[in-house]
């Protein structure tokens, strides 16, 4: 009788394993940060000559996002300014946590996907998202060169649209699951051609699958109830003997 109730334990412990699944899919939004910065050219002319006097670019946040504004012109005397060029761009710092759930990617992840979600409220051009090897402290002119010199991820997004699947930035994502930190920028195509400029709404909505959490079970045999049972002993024919024992993992193995 012993060893028919042993057996049937070691049988119960083997099985275990197979209580593990293998993988977990699972869909998140990430945090993000976002800079509109723009670059803004001045020129001084002298209306009466028409010849410029001198010009003198700045750089500071801005409410647009993208694109080149009109060129405004004020103040027409002897000297008048006009800003020759308003030209906008975005940088993006996207974060994450390497644990589960919302905003998480933990770093055992696989099969990364992403969708981005945009929006531009303007139509006619098309932008382009790009990934500065860095941003570092803000700064308005560092960003917007960061932004227009990243590596091309995405080109020839119309700005009408509303989504788009990105293998570029998956891949981003992937090389820096350690790290947690993405570096985006998105640039009009269209910098040239006055009214281009627009806002922008940005999100990524990233997919994976990781490793599904290892079980620890611990099983025993529990005849009676509470912590152990009557088992009864003896030898055929003899009629059993009860005697109170408990049977766990560990003594069974």
């Amino acid at each position: 009788m012993k060893s028919k109730v042993l057996l049937l334990a070691a049988c119960l412990f083997s099985a275990l394993p197979g209580l593990t699944a293998q993988t977990v899919h699972e869909e998140t939004g990430v945090g993000m940060t976002y800079y509109n910065v723009g670059q803004f050219t001045h020129n001084v002319w002298n209306t009466r000559t028409h010849s410029r006097m001198s010009t003198s670019t700045d750089y500071e946040g801005t409410t647009y996002a993208l694109g080149r504004a009109f060129p405004l012109v004020t103040n027409l005397t002897d000297s008048t300014v006009d800003s020759a060029a308003a030209v906008y761009r975005t940088c993006f710092i996207v974060t994450w946590g390497n644990g589960t759930g919302s905003g998480q990617i933990p770093t055992n992840a696989t099969n990364i996907t992403v969708k981005v979600g945009y929006g531009t409220g303007s139509s006619g051009y098309t932008l382009k998202i790009t990934q500065p090897t860095s941003l570092g402290t803000y700064d308005a002119s560092t960003y917007w060169s960061a932004a227009g010199n990243g590596a091309n991820l995405n080109t020839g997004i119309a700005y009408n649209g509303n989504s788009f699947s990105s293998p570029g930035i998956a891949n981003a994502i992937k090389n820096a699951l350690s790290s947690g930190i993405v570096y985006l920028g998105a640039v009009s195509e269209n910098e040239t051609a006055n009214n281009s400029n627009c806002t922008l709404t940005f999100s990524l909505l990233v997919d994976y699958d990781r490793p599904a959490a290892k079980l620890t079970v611990t099983a025993r045999n529990d005849l009676y109830g509470a912590d152990g049972g009557n088992i009864g002993m003896s030898i055929y024919p003899d009629n059993p003997t009860q005697q109170s024992r408990s049977i766990t993992k560990s003594q069974c193995l």
